[in-house]
């Protein structure tokens, strides 16, 4: 039999002595920092042994705790990855030591019985992408650099992570239902200093848990609806919320909110070779001019009228059927990506004629430029230019001039200059009167009269048109256009 030395004898007794006590050995908690090291030298007993190895797995079960900075490590110094539970004052931090200092990833709360974590450590920058992963760096804290528009935050988070995001310029979050919630179901325009917290779904899918704007401003301000007009001494629109509204074409895409806002969207039947639409549920809002688009309808086709539930188009259905149709009342852009907003650069806004139903006295189209009664229509003009038929009726005051001339009478008396003459009906070449000056027509009868009484009324007036603006102020016009 080979008989097997005391050093290799010492070895195999203390791997069994260790793997026994892995499983079974008690905690002293007097050795929380405890050597993690058995000795080398010298004599050891199987029960110093036994205690070196205890106090060693105490030290490790219980994370080298203690007041001071665990010394214990076969150098002395600590070792990356060696723990130390701070129990210095609660909540003790749990430090792992990286090679240089301990970092504290959470604290132990031993009066509340709690874990306290933090959601992560240090901050990272990453460009902004389609896709834009935000688990490809490890920090919580990231910065978003760059402005191309983003559709979602990527896979590679699992289910429960948190990123903490501050945007570094302006750019497009496209709103998903699935892949990307925001608050308000909406597109936000991003700007530098923006925070956002985002939490992965799982699979690829986010949700902005909170977003706030560097402004201090509301994400979703619930006093100012999407397509609210606002008249303001400002000389800049008050939020990337907001435009100058002078009727521009804006994306489709980008203010899909406000699109579906100020859009009247209808199911209407069409028949092909016919103008005519039938089957809208209200045709009140809909003025003559607006563009209208469709399955079955033409490009460039505006609407010429309508009555009731038809309306007429400007050409002809080039395919019969029933489906939505919408009309853009101010103007629907280039026909596929853009529409245009409301413009009420020169313009006082009057409030729609017919909101109740029944089109109110207030306003007619006998006296403006279009109905008032639909959306987007032209009203008034800035000046007038009078015609005949404007002016009310008047007498005119004419006068004659009279160089002298003779009159034959038909009457017994006629008037010469003030004084009443009486003139004797003898003949007809007898009742002359000679008279110069002043002749009131209406005092003497004439049946013949000679050349060289001229008449004339006072004429003026040049045609200029006069103008109908009242007096007021000049102010910027915005829109809110995001929610």
């Amino acid at each position: 039999m080979k008989t097997m030395g005391l050093s290799a004898m010492l070895d195999r007794v203390n791997a069994v002595l260790v793997a026994a006590l892995l499983l079974f050995a008690p905690v002293e908690a007097s050795a929380s920092q405890g050597a993690l090291s058995s000795p080398t030298t010298g004599t050891v007993s199987g029960l110093q042994l036994t205690n070196t190895y205890n106090n060693a797995l105490d030290a490790l079960n219980t994370l080298n705790s203690g007041a001071t900075a665990p010394t214990n490590q076969l150098s002395g110094l600590p070792s990356l990855g060696n723990h130390w539970l701070n129990t210095t004052s609660a909540p003790y931090p749990d430090g792992i030591y990286d090679g240089a200092q301990y970092i504290k990833p959470w604290w132990v709360d031993p009066t509340n019985h709690l874990a306290i974590m933090q959601i992560g450590g240090g901050t990272a920058s990453i460009a902004s992408a389609t896709t834009t992963d935000l688990c490809s760096v490890p920090q919580a804290s990231l910065t978003i650099t760059g402005t191309i528009t983003i559709t979602g935050f990527g896979s590679s988070c699992p289910a429960g992570s948190f990123k903490v995001i501050t945007f570094g310029a302006s750019l497009t979050l496209t709103y998903n239902a699935t892949s990307l919630i925001i608050p308000g179901a909406a597109n936000v325009i991003t700007a530098a200093g923006d925070i956002a917290l985002a939490q992965s779904l799982g699979s690829g899918n986010w949700s902005i848990v909170s977003y706030t704007p560097a402004n201090g401003q509301a994400l979703i301000n619930a006093a100012v609806d999407l397509g609210t007009l606002l008249y303001s001494t400002a000389i800049n629109p008050p939020s990337s919320k907001y435009l100058a509204a002078y009727g521009q074409a804006i994306s489709r895409t980008t203010y899909s909110a406000l699109l579906a806002a100020t859009t009247i969207t209808q199911s209407v039947t069409r028949t092909n070779g016919s103008p005519t639409l039938t089957g809208f549920t209200d045709t009140t809002q809909i003025r003559a001019g607006a563009p209208i688009e469709g399955t079955g309808i033409p490009t460039s086709t505006t609407i010429v009228s309508c009555a009731s539930t038809t309306c007429t188009m400007s050409a002809n259905a080039i395919s019969s059927g029933t489906a939505n149709a919408s009309v853009f009342p101010h103007g629907n852009g280039d026909g596929s990506t853009t529409f245009n907003i409301a413009h009420c650069d020169g313009a006082v806004l009057y409030g729609r004629n017919n909101m109740s139903g029944t089109p109110s006295s207030r306003l007619s189209s006998t006296y403006t430029i279009n109905s008032p009664n639909a959306l987007g229509a032209s009203i008034g003009v800035q000046n007038i230019t009078l015609a005949q038929t404007n002016v009310p009726n008047y007498a005119l005051s004419i006068s004659i001039s009279d160089p002298g001339h003779s009159h034959v009478a038909s009457s017994l008396t006629a008037l010469a200059g003030t004084a009443a003459v009486a003139v004797p009906q003898t003949s007809p070449t007898a009742n002359v009167l000679s008279a110069s000056g002043t002749i009131n027509l209406n005092s003497i009868t004439t049946n013949s009269s000679t050349t060289g009484i001229t008449a004339s009324a006072n004429s003026g007036g040049s045609g200029t048109p006069f103008g109908t603006v009242s007096p007021g102020l000049t102010e910027n016009c915005f829109m809110r256009v995001l929610p």
